[in-house]
């Protein structure tokens, strides 16, 4: 819970409290005018309260709703961009076209990862942000890590190093995708800040270890610039560079530390620095993680499981904005799918009437009717016929909760806009898969 939220919270108990003891004195000193004066002005201060506490959760509700506005209408363009680089990078091109589609998708990369960064930040200053925890292989992540970053370490000649101590468990229970985040952005801004022919060591020890898991230390050190003294004490605080040029020569919001920071505190740790101007910096944080038991571990195996299909699929598409449907239908044609495509929920409520689809692709947003009216109408029509299609929310919306929310109203998947194309595939098959498997059983239970 935000700080913010919690001093809202209080202020609403305090008012209601004053107004307790308010009633309480004037029954027993009404006669009392210089009390009943005292009484007039904690009156007074209990409205001031009271709408100072209506302002705060009206800011609160218009800043959400902005921000996940913000996300949508950045999102559904930069699906375009991301999505139609893939495609042109997966054609014949000259080298000096390949060149500039690879500067056009890593631009487009840039922009999002700062999208994302602002929408993480607003969901930690409010409270609203959870981690996501799963079995997952540490070493796995550090090796991806460093050949994510061997390009960018060829070009500046910086030599990276990967250190993972024998005592660390292989395999950890929490959540990869911000121990990646986390590691990402500190070795980012280590290559950033180190210069040609530098170096840069990111080290793994363990700190402690009890029956139920492990804290671990982690260090990104480098050979770079470094920071000042002054500077170090600030340099997790929001929107704050290492010195005021910074953004100017390498660029930067000043979100990574402090969504860093904060990502580290939910893991139950600490991020410090310490740092030589001229001579380099080394930021370390702690983590702690569950060690997966066998059962975790065999959920999760069967979780990930997805049988592949061999087979042209009859795909409903219901999608407004015409470059979006273009990028999804050269993804889905090229796997050799039956492609028809609804401009709203209106026309893809008449589709569904007239064919029977095995996967049904809804935007939210859409003019005429949007998509959670439409799924509404469909799952309607399908309880009197006792089918049931897979659809999957395939949207810009992608804020904490949106998820939850499209499955609560009837839906079976969920997909964020930028596409990716793994994860459309893999939503394909296995809830294609699960609605075989559903419709096998329910004939074998119910012969005719």
């Amino acid at each position: 819970m935000s700080e913010s939220y919690q001093n809202e919270s209080q202020i609403l108990l305090s008012s209601e409290a004053l107004q307790e003891a308010i009633a309480k004195a004037h029954d027993w000193l009404v006669t009392d005018s210089d009390v009943e004066d005292a009484l007039e002005q904690f009156r007074e201060i209990v409205e001031v309260l009271q709408a100072s506490q209506r302002a705060a959760e009206e800011a609160a509700k218009t800043k959400g709703e902005f921000l996940a506005n913000m996300s949508h209408e950045i999102r559904t363009p930069m699906n375009g961009v991301i999505g139609m680089t893939e495609l042109l990078l997966d054609t014949d091109l000259s080298a000096e076209q390949r060149d500039l589609a690879e500067l056009v998708r890593s631009s487009a990369h840039s922009l999002l990862s700062i999208i994302n960064d602002i929408l993480d930040f607003s969901k930690i200053e409010s409270g609203k942000f959870e981690l996501s925890p799963i079995p997952f292989d540490l070493r796995k992540i550090l090796s991806d890590l460093e050949r994510f970053f061997s390009v960018s370490m060829g070009r500046k000649d910086i030599q990276l190093v990967v250190e993972v101590m024998q005592n660390v468990p292989d395999r950890l229970f929490g959540d990869p995708d911000r121990l990646k985040q986390i590691l990402t952005n500190l070795v980012s801004n280590a290559v950033k800040f180190t210069t040609t022919g530098g170096g840069i060591v990111v080290l793994v020890n363990l700190f402690q270890m009890d029956e139920r898991g492990a804290s671990l230390e982690f260090y990104v050190c480098d050979s770079g610039i470094g920071i000042d003294e002054a500077r170090q004490a600030k340099i997790f605080d929001a929107f704050t560079q290492a010195d005021n040029t910074t953004t100017r020569h390498f660029g930067g919001t000043g979100l990574g530390l402090t969504i860093c920071s904060q990502l580290v505190d939910l893991m139950g740790g600490m991020m410090t620095v310490e740092s030589i101007p001229g001579r380099g910096s080394t930021f370390s944080f702690t983590a702690y993680f569950e060690i997966p038991d066998e059962q975790v571990e065999e959920q999760a195996r069967e979780s990930s499981f997805i049988p592949l299909l061999d087979e042209s699929l009859r795909i409903l598409l219901a999608e407004d904005n015409k470059v979006n449907q273009k990028l999804a239908l050269k993804l889905l044609e090229k796997a050799d799918h039956q492609i028809t495509v609804a401009n709203n929920g209106r026309e893809a409520v008449d589709y569904c009437e007239a064919i029977e689809f095995d996967i049904i692709f809804m935007d939210i947003q859409m003019p005429i009717m949007g998509g959670e009216e439409a799924v509404e109408l469909i799952r309607a029509k399908e309880k009197k016929s006792g089918t049931h299609t897979p659809i999957v929310a395939l949207t810009a919306h992608a804020m904490k909760g949106d998820k939850e929310r499209y499955l609560s109203h009837g839906m079976d998947g969920y997909v964020s806009k930028p596409i990716k194309r793994a994860e459309l595939f893999s939503v394909i098959e296995d809830l294609v898969t699960k609605s075989r498997e559903s419709d096998t059983k329910h004939q074998s239970e119910y012969p005719e």
